[in-house]
């Protein structure tokens, strides 16, 4: 019994890998992008804000066996892109009907100039414009939420 829990984990870890007796139908680019969309507006309809805005607007490009290239703005976006990733991933190979579908991220920095949404992204923008805002939040002790 071990042996198959530990199967099943390895299954789990790896999302990059296609699901066997699954089907694989192609897909394009336009296909891809209503059902991200769709994702995205079921996001907002659950009040996920953050998932909101890291997926709204971004560049798809479809590669080479059935991977996915995401383009997001900054390190932050990867973070959460990494935190939803299973959910997206069932949700759209499941709508595509291909379950050898995968994501990678590319991330390009300054690519798009969005305003500030989370605390730590306002925290930074705010620290590029003044640098002593650092020392002020260590003398105060203040964490960023």
């Amino acid at each position: 019994m071990e042996e198959e829990k530990s199967d099943n984990e390895e299954e789990e870890e790896d999302l990059d890998r296609p699901i066997d007796g699954k089907p694989q139908n192609a897909f394009n680019k336009a296909s891809l992008q209503k059902v991200w969309d769709a994702f995205v507006e079921k996001s907002k309809k659950e009040g996920l804000k953050v998932v909101v805005a890291t997926l709204s607007n971004k560049d798809l490009e479809i590669k080479e066996n059935h991977m996915v290239e995401v383009t997001l703005d900054n390190a932050l976006q990867g973070q959460k892109f990494q935190e939803i990733k299973r959910d997206l991933l069932y949700f759209c190979r499941e709508k595509l009907q291909n379950f050898a579908l995968f994501f990678t991220v590319k991330i390009v920095k300054d690519s798009q100039k969005l305003d500030p949404y989370s605390a730590p992204e306002k925290y930074q923008y705010l620290l590029n414009k003044n640098p002593h805002l650092a020392k002020l939040r260590e003398d105060l002790g203040l964490d960023i939420e």
